[in-house]
């Protein structure tokens, strides 16, 4: 494991301060030693010598001297080459004092001590032990050397004996490195493992607190949300409830309470709520709570009679899914009652305008139609009084007027169709919904406009498509639209003046589902740049109302469809609906009259 410059410093300033230790042990242990041997040699001898009370008091001042000198910062920082320069100092004095008195065994035994003492117990390493052993050795050798006295011992045991003392210290030193060593590198990995320990329990603790900040303020915004929730279910005006797959109810509103009170006398409760629900009601229910058990999300509008009255209710029924299953249901109830009130009045007020529309259309067309009329009542006029002429004379007999009255039969006929056709149109009745051929519809409103077109020089031209498919509508509603697009269309051919003068009218069929009426004319155009024709209001006649464009518009969207107008490139204007195909099933058209 590598080791960073701090932490080896680190791991130096601590051994320096483990010498440091041991070293002030070593020299309070000198002091001790020589201090007990000088006074056991007071004691035990007769008269010690006074050269040897000399030498320990040398002895001590030095070991003080180097307590005080460990107390030094600069020791301190380097304590290795000081613990060497005590080492030199005691074998040196030592040998001095065996030279001196001839003693070789004692400086042997002293430098051997010396140096087995630093190192089993001064971690320093291996290269301090072996200067201080090479001094320890120099210093018995020189001791030797120079001793006048022979040793007691053959100098081959004393040398091998020093020798193997020395090299013992080595190894001593060696074997206390590398276990410093081991000791250091496990107590650095420990330390890092609790640095790593430490970082990982305060990242830890971090995360908790901010995972704790981020639960407590989902709490707190999920506590608002279910109190807004709340507030918004209690305050709404529609019934909420919600059930399980028994059908019973778990959950609901005030408003529902409200509503089980004044509909059924009695507050909900899951047993024998049923028997005081009438079974259309409960039946209905339970078939729309079965189709959201199966997945769908339902909506419908129903209707419940009380008494006199009808109560509408717009019901929207929606699955509850938990872990990937349908567990219950949840209902809103919207009355609609009010909305299907106004839009019943609103219904009879279109249709009013609507019938004033068809009346003023009519209106415009008298004089057209008028001349429509005249022809058939005239031919019978002239056929009735040839044939009285004939008479009269003796000039004709059964055989020849046969086929005068039945000209004058189908001359009546004629004039009642054309009749019949204006009472239906300008009739206030009820609107009916059926399956209506498009196509006879254009062709019959072509005939009604024939007569004022041919007043004004105006060609009627028509383009219908084969197999066209059969609508569901309101025939009356839908012919009053063709009638005001084809008169509007005449007028703006009439106004344009001189030039081609033609309206056409074409169907096809528009996509899959619908049909599409295009009526064409080379009159003066819608306004340029294009403006809202279909607001109500606006015109471009002089006497117009401005409602014509407005409520066809608003026929032909209570269909399903939709009206739409633009500027052909060279003159005119094509105004053109769609209407989708329907059945003669579906339920009146309601949006509009006629």
């Amino acid at each position: 494991m590598p080791v960073q410059a701090p932490e080896l410093a680190e791991i130096l300033a601590e051994r320096n301060q483990l010498i440091v230790r041991r070293v002030r042990v070593g020299l309070a242990a000198i002091v001790v030693g020589v201090l007990v041997s000088a006074t056991g040699d007071h004691v035990l001898m007769p008269a010690r010598p006074l050269w040897a009370d000399v030498m320990d008091a040398i002895a001590i001042g030095l070991a003080a001297l180097g307590l005080w000198l460990l107390n030094r910062p600069a020791i301190q920082a380097r304590p290795v080459p000081f613990v060497l320069a005590i080492v030199a100092l005691a074998c040196g004095m030592r040998a001095l004092s065996g030279i001196w008195f001839g003693d070789v065994d004692h400086t042997a035994m002293l430098c051997i001590m010396v140096a087995l003492a630093v190192g089993a117990g001064v971690p320093w390493g291996i290269w301090p032990q072996l200067a201080a052993v090479a001094v320890a050795g120099a210093a018995i050798v020189a001791n030797a050397h120079f001793t006048v006295a022979p040793a007691l011992d053959p100098p081959a045991h004393l040398a091998a004996a020093v020798v193997t003392a020395l090299a013992l210290s080595v190894a001593l030193a060696f074997d206390l490195q590398r276990h410093r060593s081991r000791l250091v590198a496990e107590n650095l990995q420990r330390r890092r493992a609790e640095e790593n320990l430490a970082q990982l329990n305060l990242e830890l603790e971090e995360r908790v607190a901010s995972r704790t900040a981020e639960l407590l303020a989902a709490t707190q915004r999920l506590e608002r949300k279910e109190a807004e929730l709340l507030a918004l279910v209690e305050n709404t005006t529609d019934s909420i409830w919600s059930v399980d797959r028994e059908g019973i109810v778990r959950v609901m509103n005030s408003v529902f309470r409200e509503r089980c009170r004044q509909r059924f006398g009695v507050d909900y409760t899951p047993e024998g709520f049923r028997e005081h629900v009438p079974p259309a009601i409960w039946d209905e229910l339970t078939a729309l709570y079965e189709r959201a058990f199966r997945g769908e999300h339902v909506q419908v509008e129903t209707t419940f009679h009380d008494g006199p009255d009808s109560l509408h209710f717009l019901l929207s029924v929606h699955p509850i899914v938990e872990n990937g299953a349908v567990t219950g249901a949840t209902v809103f109830s919207k009355d609609i009652t009010a909305r299907k009130r106004i839009e019943a009045q609103a219904r009879e007020h279109q249709a009013e305008l609507a019938h004033v529309l068809r009346l003023g259309t009519m209106g415009e067309m008298a004089a057209g139609l008028a001349h429509e009329i005249n022809q058939p009542l005239g031919a019978i006029a002239n056929y009735a009084q040839g044939s009285a002429l004939r008479l009269r004379n003796g000039s004709i007999d059964a055989a020849g007027l046969l086929p005068i009255i039945d000209q004058i039969a189908s001359e009546a006929l004629r004039a009642a169709a054309i009749i019949r056709r204006l009472r239906d149109l300008i009739h206030k009745e009820t609107p009916q919904q059926e399956e209506v051929d498009l196509n006879a519809l254009v062709t019959e409103s072509t005939r009604m406009i024939e007569p004022e077109a041919r007043q004004h020089g105006v060609s009627v031209q028509l383009d219908l498509a084969r197999d066209l498919p059969r609508v569901a509508c309101d025939g009356i509603q839908i012919e009053q639209v063709v009638l005001n697009l084809l008169l509007n269309g005449v007028e703006a051919v009439r106004e344009a003046g001189t030039g081609e003068r033609t309206v056409s009218v074409t169907t096809a069929c528009a996509g899959d589902h619908g049909v599409e009426v295009a009526i064409r004319d080379s009159g003066v155009g819608v306004p340029d740049p294009p403006a809202d024709v279909f607001a109500p209001f606006f015109s471009t006649k002089p006497n117009g109302l401005g409602m014509g464009l407005s409520i066809s518009r608003s026929i032909v969207e209570a269909h399903g469809g939709h009206l739409t107008a633009s500027r052909n490139p060279g003159r005119g204007s094509t105004f053109r609906f769609t209407l989708p195909q329907g059945d003669a099933s579906a339920e009146p058209v309601r949006a509009s009259a006629g």
